[in-house]
């Protein structure tokens, strides 16, 4: 086996429960390519959040674990101010009447993790509806918050080649992803009247937030994870999301009713494409038996992985291209209008994306000498949240 089936053996067995397993196939792996393993799929939380008496935390050099447990101290010492960040951003989108659903971060971690200590969140992603899109723009810059991303000519231009712009404010560490739609392809009809609809409420310390669906929960975590393999930047990490999605969800949603939903959006060969991957790399068919019996009677969507091998797809630099020929016969249209649809809309992609740090340092640079021009103080603290425990 490789060292990278080893270490994704590994997790797998850790994430079912057996941690004597887990730890009987690390002592066959090497601490360099652990540790590489470990960081390049953001898994820390899972070894530092261990028993400390865990058998898989026993087989880990002591130097890498000290070096696990100080990055998930410091990343859960950033959830509070990221706890804080959305409670203002809650506060602004109230004020200006616009509603909006939490897309993973803080309340997934909350939900599917036991904690927001459990898992780490870069930013904030909120969706809103496409309709109020603009005005939720125009209502983060007048609140504080600058827009990172680049556009090309205008905003409502970009948007159409995009699902989200990201932004920031005077904080440096934090960031806010406006979505408007869950992803953005030609060839997607995700309906966004049913998202609303069937949008859940939830409590997070005491305040409530509109969050998905079970059945959107699994359509966000496909899309999403389907966009990081085109682009060659996929981390286990968005399958251990979906798994433990599953794990909360699998009984909850009517299988046969999803995938012929998925089918009326045209990304039912997504849905189980990444659900196959994430029965073949974490071995956990037998735990979730109704996705098991969707992907039963839709093997006629499989397609093959390129080199028939998943971890072909985490290949850094030379994956790109197999996982973009790969990712190009799921798409429900030809590879041809993929090509020119990727071709057209990479400019707006670029922009949004691929803006840089250095790009949004300059930003935030701007935007605070702004405010201070204008005489505008620092961003107000949050009000009425309940401190974590």
């Amino acid at each position: 086996m490789s060292t990278f089936e080893l270490n994704r053996s590994a997790f797998a067995a850790l994430l079912a429960g057996d941690e004597g397993r887990a730890a009987g196939i690390l002592r066959r792996v090497d601490a360099t390519s652990l540790v590489q393993f470990v960081t390049a799929n953001k898994l820390e939380f899972h070894i530092a959040t261990l028993d400390a008496d865990s058998p898989v935390r026993a087989v880990i050099a002591p130097v890498l674990l000290r070096t696990i447990d100080v990055y998930w101290q410091s990343q859960a010492e950033r959830q509070q101010s990221l706890l804080d960040e959305l409670w203002r951003l809650a506060d602004v989108f109230e004020a200006a009447g616009i509603e909006f659903v939490l897309l993973k971060g803080l309340y997934f971690a909350e939900r599917y993790y036991g904690g927001i200590e459990n898992r780490f969140s870069w930013d904030l992603d909120v969706l809103v509806r496409c309709s109020e899109a603009a005005s939720a723009d125009r209502v983060l810059r007048s609140s504080g918050y600058f827009r990172r991303s680049a556009v090309v000519l205008s905003r409502s231009l970009t948007s159409n080649f995009t699902h989200a712009f990201d932004y920031g404010n005077e904080r440096p560490r934090f960031s806010v992803d406006l979505h408007w739609l869950l992803s953005r392809h030609p060839s997607f009809r995700v309906d966004e009247d049913a998202i609303w609809k069937h949008r859940e409420d939830t409590s997070l310390y005491g305040r409530r937030f509109s969050v998905l669906s079970p059945e959107y929960e699994v359509v966000s975590n496909a899309l999403s994870t389907f966009r990081d393999i085109q682009r060659g930047a996929i981390r286990l990490r968005a399958l251990v999301d979906l798994y433990k999605v599953l794990e909360l969800e699998d009984a909850r949603i009517d299988w046969n009713a999803f995938f012929d939903k998925r089918q009326e959006e045209r990304i039912a060969g997504i849905a189980v494409n990444v659900l196959a991957l994430l029965f073949e790399l974490l071995e956990c068919e037998k735990r979730f038996p109704g996705a098991a019996g969707l992907l039963d009677r839709s093997r006629e969507r499989l397609v093959s992985l390129p080199g028939g091998d998943a971890e072909t797809l985490f290949a850094p630099g030379r994956a790109a291209l197999a996982n973009r020929a790969w990712t190009s016969n799921i798409y429900e249209c030809s590879r041809a209008r993929v090509a020119v649809w990727w071709l057209v809309s990479l400019p707006f992609r670029m922009a949004v994306y691929k803006s840089g740090r250095r790009y949004a340092n300059l930003k935030r640079r701007v935007h605070v000498l702004k405010r201070r021009l204008r005489g505008e103080q620092n961003l107000p603290a949050a009000a009425g949240r309940r401190p974590m425990p």
